[in-house]
């Protein structure tokens, strides 16, 4: 999927990771906040490609292997982006 279109997947807290420091975040907290937005904006444009694909009315001509590997991938980017943002939120929620 994203990997095989030559982009590492973003490593992505779960949204349940606890943050044991209230108010101040850790190094790697500090980190992985400064570089959500660019892991999300990624994974947006990347929605926005699969999903400007499947507008094209040629798309579902394609075998059905390539229809449903394409539709798994774009499922599998926006569960990735639901759970990069909501990640995203709870370290602001915590630096705040």
């Amino acid at each position: 999927p994203a990997a095989a279109a030559g982009q590492a997947a973003p490593a992505v807290v779960p949204a349940g990771a606890s943050i044991a420091r209230r108010g101040r975040l850790g190094f790697k907290e500090a980190r992985e906040l400064a570089e959500l937005p660019g892991s999300i904006d990624a994974m947006e444009r990347r929605l926005a490609s699969l999903s400007e694909e499947m507008h094209d009315p040629a798309f579902f001509r394609h075998d059905s292997r390539k229809v449903a590997a394409h539709q798994g991938e774009l499922a599998d980017v926006q569960r990735r982006l639901d759970a990069a943002i909501a990640r995203w939120s709870e370290l602001e929620d915590a630096q705040s």
